[in-house]
């Protein structure tokens, strides 16, 4: 990890926990150097103070480290891969029990509720009953 990104990596995890490693470091990098750049800065720490005291330049930053887009049905081959397969094989292990599953990361909440209408348009079960 560079030194030079630490403090930054630590401000954005402590006011809205995103953790930034690896290929996510590298976004990083060149997101604050084209804000740098943009603000006309030298050197990093110019911007960093910034950022303590400019909640909007904060706000910008988070957005373009984010991915700042969400609909229903986003990911066709994932929802694909959820309602032919993997759906089943955890139907199928956990008998009658409830399947529980975490959509981490949205934005607005349309990709987790297009996975169980997905779901119930392949299987034309709600899952409100359980038959074995």
């Amino acid at each position: 990890m560079s030194l030079e990104l630490a403090p930054f990596k630590e401000l954005i995890y402590n006011h809205c926990g995103l953790v930034l490693e690896g290929i996510a470091e590298d976004r990083l990098s060149k997101a604050l150097n084209l804000a740098a750049t943009r603000l006309g800065y030298q050197d990093l720490r110019q911007y960093f103070r910034l950022l303590e005291k400019n909640p909007e330049e904060f706000e910008q930053l988070i957005s373009a480290l984010t991915v700042n887009e969400t609909y229903f049905f986003r990911e066709p081959d994932q929802i694909a891969l959820f309602t032919n397969q993997l759906v089943p094989r955890l139907l199928a292990r956990q008998a009658c029990r409830p399947l529980r599953i975490l959509s981490a990361g949205c934005s607005s909440g349309e990709e987790p509720i297009a996975w169980p209408w997905r779901w119930i348009q392949f299987t034309g079960n709600s899952g409100g009953s359980c038959s074995r």
